[in-house]
């Protein structure tokens, strides 16, 4: 388990896993891609919460058969943030640094994700009574 404050340089991923029942995971929309797909509103509360604290978060959010993406951007560079939820009270999220259009057509190496991106999710999730055990990993294997 690694805090925020003992980050040594980072990768191109960050994984973050926190608990929290506050939000739904026991109610499928029927907007879901899978029958278990929840964090849409993890997602939406993230949006807000992001905004609050200065990034410049995207309207709306993405869902992918792995979770719900929430795109920001956060002095200069962009963000993609995927929650997913793993059962119980348990999620995990998975920061990276988004590439633009050329760098993905290219295959260009994904850029690091940087410190201050890192602090800002970790002090949305870690000031509200809403979410605990806030805990940030290295992404070794590239997936969630």
């Amino acid at each position: 388990m690694l805090s925020v404050a003992s980050l040594p340089s980072l990768p191109a991923r960050m994984i973050v896993t926190f608990r929290s029942a506050a939000f739904n995971t026991s109610t499928p929309e029927k907007h879901f891609v899978s029958p278990r797909a929840y964090g849409g509103d993890l997602a939406n509360w993230l949006i807000y919460e992001l905004a609050r604290h200065d990034a410049a978060v995207e309207p709306m959010i993405g869902q992918k058969d792995a979770g719900w993406i929430v795109r920001f951007r956060f002095r200069g560079a962009t963000y993609d943030f995927l929650a997913r939820y793993r059962g119980g009270p348990d999620w995990v999220g998975l920061l990276e640094h988004r590439r633009g259009i050329v760098a993905r057509l290219f295959h260009r190496r994904q850029k690091n994700v940087e410190f201050d991106a890192v602090r800002l999710i970790d002090a949305v999730l870690s000031s509200t009574e809403l979410i605990s055990d806030v805990r940030w990993h290295y992404d070794e294997s590239g997936s969630l």
